[in-house]
């Protein structure tokens, strides 16, 4: 990742593991917007263990040797059961290799997030990219696809994304995670200005590569968050996100618009904002910066904007 801007977080170190899971899982309905469920309607849905995965070591190697059996299978990484995270927030990582010393404390059945992000340098946070695939949240609800040496790898099926249009692939530790339903918080009205009200209280919030919380938050994952209260799941990309809602032309922005920073095509945009309204953007721009609002003015790669919430 570059040091002044946020990118696809599917990029990258990633691209061997995309590349595999885009070949292997059904694409989804890229322009659907999913309406949060309340998790005890979601216990319900729950299925019987269809297949016993092979042991693997990393995501990579899982989805390799998918590749070499289940070319054809096309629920493709079928849950063993359901699970839901425990912890306020919880990191999602590409590899059981991935975490570093440093981050041993968030790998607890009670995370420090919040002394985890105060010990990361720049160089360190520079880092998490190709670490990282996401975080996810106390409540969700996550399709464990394998367990074993104190890891279990799930699939975040409430974000969606680049290759992983059924979910983000990745490893959680197993201590996390809970059997039982948990219920997370109520969306609020869906409306914009919920969004904009929830957005603004990360204003001053650290930029951490592929945060989604107060401890630290990206670019998407702060319009995800400030949707999500509104009742609206985004994916969890900025590229994703501008596929969804209508488009928008500069000259009839609303406060609550989603808008975005790339030239030429929509898999170069590497950035996302949202519109407050009087030229002024609310973001989260780059490894070393802050949550703050900058003119729209500042940009000179304005790609376009999408009205979520009509």
């Amino acid at each position: 990742m570059s040091p002044v801007r946020g990118r696809d977080r599917f990029k990258g170190s990633r691209r061997g593991l995309v590349a595999v899971a885009a070949a292997l899982i059904v694409a989804a309905d890229a322009s659907a917007i999913a309406i949060l469920e309340p998790a005890e309607s979601l216990a319900a849905q729950q299925p019987a263990a269809t297949k016993t995965v092979p042991a693997a070591s990393s995501a990579t190697e899982l989805t390799a040797q998918m590749s070499a059996t289940d070319a054809l299978e096309p629920r493709l990484l079928t849950p063993v059961h359901y699970a839901w995270v425990r912890p306020a927030v919880v990191n999602v990582w590409e590899k059981t290799t991935s975490p570093r010393p440093v981050d041993r404390i968030t790998m607890t059945a009670t995370p420090d997030m919040r002394t985890w992000v105060h010990r990361l340098t720049i160089a360190l946070r520079l880092d998490l990219n190709g670490r990282l695939m996401t975080q996810a949240l106390h409540g969700d609800r996550v399709a464990v696809i394998q367990s074993g040496r104190g890891w279990s790898l799930i699939r975040l099926e409430s974000q969606t994304g680049g290759a992983f249009p059924r979910g983000i692939i990745g490893y959680i530790p197993s201590v996390q995670l809970s059997n039982s339903p948990i219920a997370r918080p109520r969306a609020g009205v869906h409306s914009a200005a919920t969004a904009i009200t929830v957005a603004k209280r990360y204003l001053g919030v650290s930029y951490l590569w592929a945060g989604m919380s107060s401890y630290g938050i990206d670019c998407s994952g702060l319009s995800y968050m400030a949707y999500r209260a509104a009742g609206v799941t985004l994916p969890r990309d900025a590229a994703d996100q501008a596929l969804i809602g209508m488009p928008v032309g500069s000259r009839h922005l609303l406060p609550g618009d989603l808008v975005f920073f790339g030239r030429g095509a929509r898999t170069n945009i590497h950035h996302v904002g949202i519109y407050l309204g009087r030229g002024l953007v609310l973001h989260a721009p780059h490894t070393g910066s802050w949550v703050r609002v900058s003119p729209l003015s500042a940009w000179s790669d304005y790609w376009g904007a999408r009205r979520i919430i009509r």
